[in-house]
């Protein structure tokens, strides 16, 4: 008698940072590279996808003009094809002294549901501004999302503690628990999660290669062991 093998599943349905809108940042370069992204999630049996552009000074300066005009093309385009999955759009915003300039002016934050902000810092070196920043955001009735915390290596423990102590929520990449960041990352990400600080888990897909390290058994058992919260985002 044959058996047929049980696919691991993901726990919740909701991915909330990616990079598949094309070509607009690092993500996706061309169209078909978006669709078959998408299809790649549909494969992991998410069912509901906030594409996530960086917003970056000079690097990738997209704004929310630019960023509706890919998501309309690439939305358009899975319909086109038949490809049935919930979508919107929030971005990842760089924190510098532009982003912090347009928020306390009261420019429109590109957000995910309940006023949730998803931002990020510099991999290499820590921010003078971040904690002043996190706090503005507060102020102002923003839930600022910390992206890979995980990959800030140069980040003590007493940093990730002072940053969810004025309010900071922190999202887990998955692909850092598949080691594809590196040992270093991985370690950092599994000691994030031993002390109950990750609230959210994203893939931050940014190409279609990335999709086989995503399926792999045991990480989706180690990403359902934390208590993540991204289905309160359904759409």
């Amino acid at each position: 008698m044959f058996f047929k093998r049980i696919k691991p599943k993901l726990n919740f349905i909701t991915d909330i940072h990616s990079h598949i809108l094309p070509g607009i940042d690092d993500g996706a370069e061309e169209l078909d590279d978006s669709i078959a992204m998408v299809e790649g999630l549909i494969e992991l049996k998410l069912e509901n996808l906030y594409f996530s552009p960086h917003i970056n000074g000079i690097r990738f300066p997209n704004t929310n003009k630019s960023i509706k005009e890919k998501y309309d093309l690439l939305r358009g385009e899975l319909i086109k094809r038949s490809i049935h999955i919930k979508t919107n759009v929030c971005a990842e915003y760089f924190i510098d002294s532009s982003f912090r300039q347009s928020a306390i002016s009261g420019d429109k934050i590109i957000c995910l549901p309940f006023n949730h902000v998803l931002v990020e810092t510099s991999l290499t070196q820590k921010s003078m501004i971040l904690h002043s920043v996190i706090f503005e955001l507060r102020e102002k009735g923003f839930l600022p999302i910390l992206a890979h915390p995980e990959r800030y290596l140069y980040f003590k423990k007493d940093d990730f503690k002072d940053l969810k102590r004025i309010g900071c929520k922190f999202q887990l990449n998955m692909l850092s628990l598949a080691g594809y960041y590196g040992k270093s990352v991985k370690e950092n990400a599994r000691n994030l999660i031993r002390e109950n600080m990750i609230d959210f888990a994203g893939t931050d897909l940014h190409n279609k290669h990335q999709i086989k390290y995503l399926k792999n058994k045991r990480l989706i058992n180690e990403i359902n062991s934390i208590n993540v919260q991204n289905d309160i985002f359904l759409s």
